[in-house]
């Protein structure tokens, strides 16, 4: 292994720079290749180096940033910066890193196969076109603005996938997060997914994605029947005009420069929802939600849905609509409701403090009666506050 010496000794994790880097290099090369370690930062930029010896192994990182004309034929290391580099080979040996392995704005036309990247691979501005066969990524993959153009069907990320501007026109019909996840015909993303500014126009019948999912100013035309959104989804100024029946949404859904008329009753938002849909929001209070309640009275019971929360405390609020779906929390403490309609649903919390209903309810509770006369064709997830 070699090490920078001092006068006193070695010292840890050194950093090699410039030609003295290049020379820990050479002297590398002349060693056995069981022994071909070196230890610390391997600073090239600027060296001029064209060759790195077979099966040289760093306990650190290698930087050639801006390089040209460097011969890999195998190396491992933590870490390995090859950004705005040109000319750059790789042998059949291959590269392994503990780490990531950047690669960003990089001219380069291939990557060697079975390439195992135990941090983030970022090839963002670079102008690889294809993938390697067996390209393992344990965090995150950086295709942004990339000249990439399709994805391998046995790539595996760990992370996240980001797409961004690049030259992908598809996505696979199934995607694995790790290398032990069984091949199913279904689309999964553990981080997020940045689609956004593609040409891809159709998405996976079946698709999950863990974080959050990019797809504004993409050529997407619709979603699948089967999308599950961790994080947040955005498709604004998409040509999407129909939202799936059972969409799920984590987080916020944005869809503002779409044409999406109406929301799905079983479609499930956690936050906020973003859009021109005739200026409902999805979280009214107040005012603005009893007029929504009065807005949604006057259309097909059908078409009553409240995609996130709805806050009516203290409100002049004495009923609600027949059929109305709430995604959120319904609160109605200290209103005058004293009956619920004979068709509600709640995916959160209904709170009913103050209420006329609320103390019919504990009255019931006290003398151990059912509760079914009062709150018969109530479907809530949550729980019910008097």
């Amino acid at each position: 292994m070699l090490r920078l010496p001092r006068t006193n000794g070695f010292r840890r994790n050194p950093h090699y720079r410039g030609e003295e880097a290049a020379s820990v290099v050479k002297k590398a090369a002349k060693m056995p290749e069981k022994d071909r370690l070196i230890e610390g930062y391997l600073d090239l930029r600027g060296t001029g180096i064209k060759f790195l010896p077979e099966g040289l192994k760093v306990r650190g990182t290698v930087n050639f940033s801006g390089g040209k004309n460097l011969d890999i034929p195998s190396i491992e290391a933590d870490y390995i910066i090859l950004s705005y580099t040109s000319g750059v080979s790789f042998g059949p040996g291959g590269i392994r890193t503990k780490y990531d392995l950047i690669l960003r704005g990089a001219k380069i036309n291939r990557l060697p196969s079975g390439l195992h990247v135990g941090g983030n691979l970022d090839l963002s501005d670079s102008e690889i076109k294809t993938l390697p066969v067996g390209l393992v990524v344990e965090k995150n993959l950086d295709l942004t603005n990339s000249k990439i153009e399709h994805l391998p069907d046995d790539l595996v990320v760990g992370g996240d996938l980001l797409l961004s501007g690049s030259n992908i026109k598809a996505l696979p019909s199934s995607f694995r997060s790790s290398p032990n996840f069984a091949s199913t015909a279904i689309f999964v993303v553990a981080g997020k997914l940045d689609i956004s500014d593609t040409n891809i126009k159709s998405l996976p019948d079946k698709m999950l994605v863990k974080g959050d999912f990019y797809a504004s100013g993409s050529k997407i035309e619709s979603l699948p029947t089967s999308l599950v959104v961790h994080g947040s989804l955005i498709i604004s100024d998409t040509k999407v005009t129909v939202l799936p029946d059972n969409l799920f949404v984590g987080g916020n859904l944005v869809f503002a420069g779409t044409n999406i008329q109406k929301l799905p009753r079983h479609m499930v938002v956690g936050h906020a929802i973003q859009g021109g849909l005739n200026g409902i929001r999805s979280n009214p209070s107040g005012r603005e939600a009893v007029s929504l309640l009065q807005r949604l009275a006057d259309r097909p019971e059908s078409e009553r849905t409240v995609a996130g929360n709805l806050d009516l405390v203290g409100t002049s609020i004495t009923e609600l609509p027949v059929g109305l779906k709430v995604n959120g929390f319904v609160d109605l403490s200290y209103t005058q409701v004293r009956s619920l309609p004979s068709r509600l649903e709640i995916a959160g919390d209904l709170d009913l403090t103050g209420t006329p209903l609320g103390y019919a309810i504990r009255r019931l509770q006290i003398n151990n009666m059912p509760l079914t006369s009062l709150l018969g064709g109530l479907k809530v997830n949550g729980n019910i506050l008097t």
